[in-house]
Order: structure tokens, then sequence, then C-alpha cells
């Protein structure tokens, strides 16, 4: 039961990837469209207000360790997660956005709720050019959902190429540094919809508040 459902966590974040590359293929953006989208809004790039730069890197190669257990479980998920493909989240047509991803799926299998969580760190500026670059893909229609935020005062953006809220998924982008930025993916949340953006923001503010105490 639990491999099936890992599985079935990773065919959902392959979607993903798939309708965002198809639909960048349909709006014309893909391959040099993505480059030349990029490269428009460089110049007009809007600066993200970062309140300290958090950095990820001492879990990138334990991205399953980015919340504690007693958080997990009272969120109803498992304790322990599995590590996942680093191209199966966000897609590299969003900016080259993959990166070290686990899962978790409903504790006990008393639910069909599954999280995810990615940890995206690269060079200086990276987080300013991934999100212009979801602005561009937006105003594209390339995603349908990019709605801005904060989260505990750091940038986010509840994003999707299908805004499927009402249906129980939910996806927060947060730039917790200027060359980091972490996903938070809510699904299945087939019992109560509503909550899956719940949980995902405040899991999202679990991690902040981790990574500030020097998880």
């Amino acid at each position: 039961m639990i491999l099936r459902r890992v599985f079935v966590l990773g065919l959902s974040l392959s979607a993903v990837t798939a309708s965002v590359a198809c639909s960048a293929e349909e709006s014309g953006t893909a391959t040099t469209g993505s480059t030349q989208a990029s490269t428009s809004t460089s110049s007009v790039a809007q600066e993200l207000s970062i309140p300290a730069e958090l950095p990820l890197s001492g879990l990138i190669a334990e991205p399953c360790n980015v919340l504690p257990e007693s958080t997990l479980s009272s969120y109803g998920y498992d304790r322990v997660g599995t590590e996942l493909s680093e191209t199966s989240d966000l897609g590299r047509d969003l900016e080259d956005l993959s990166g070290p991803t686990c899962g978790w799926n409903a504790e006990d299998d008393a639910g069909s709720q599954v999280l995810s969580v990615t940890l995206v760190e690269r060079g200086a500026g990276h987080a300013v050019e991934a999100f212009e670059t979801a602005r561009s893909h937006h105003r594209d229609e390339v995603l349908q959902l990019w709605e801005e935020t904060t989260v505990s005062g750091y940038p986010a953006a509840y994003w999707g190429v299908r805004d499927n809220r009402d249906r129980g998924d939910c996806s927060v982008l947060v730039a917790v540094s200027n060359k980091a930025v972490v996903s938070v993916m809510t699904s299945y949340y087939f019992d109560d919809p509503k909550r899956a953006c719940g949980d995902a923001e405040e899991l999202a503010e679990d991690i902040i508040r981790n990574l500030e105490e020097g998880a």
C-alpha cells in the first residue's frame, strides 16, 4: 500500500512537469521561447523583500529532514518520507526549479492526502529569476494559477498549471533567500479540499521556523 501510494505521488508530480512542458509548447514559450521570456523580464525584475537569508545547504542532501516527525504527525502524515526524483516536481521549464524532493503519505493509510516538499538553491538572484519566470508563464497562460502572497513575511505564491484548489490540490512556492526557494505541495484532500491550502501554508511556515532555528 505504501509503495503504491508513493508511486501515485510520483506520478502526480510528473504530471505537473508534463503539463508545464506541453502548455509551454502550445503557447510558444518552450525551449528558445522560455529563454526569451526570462531575458525579457530580467530588466524589469521586481526585487523580493526577504526578511532574512535562510540557507538550504544543510538540507539539500537530506530533504526528508526538512520537517520534524512530530510536525508531520500532527498534520496526519507518516513520520518517514520517501526521497523522490529531483526532476519530478516543478519542472525544468520554470527556470530549472527542480531540486531534492521528499514525499509523505497519509499516516497509517488513513486517508488519501499526500505531501511533497522541494528544495531549490542556486546562485545569487535565483529566487527573483524564478518568480519572474513564473509571472511570465502566468501572463502567457502556461500557469493558470499564480497568486502572490507572503508566508511568515517571506515572498510566496500559490501556483499551478491548473487551479485545482477546489479539488484539494494546493502548491505554495516560498522564496527563503536571494538564491533559494521552497515548494510545498499538498494533494488529494478529497475529504476536505479547503484544508489543502491551509495545510500547505502552515507547513511552509513550519519549514521557515525550522530554518530560522537552524534546522
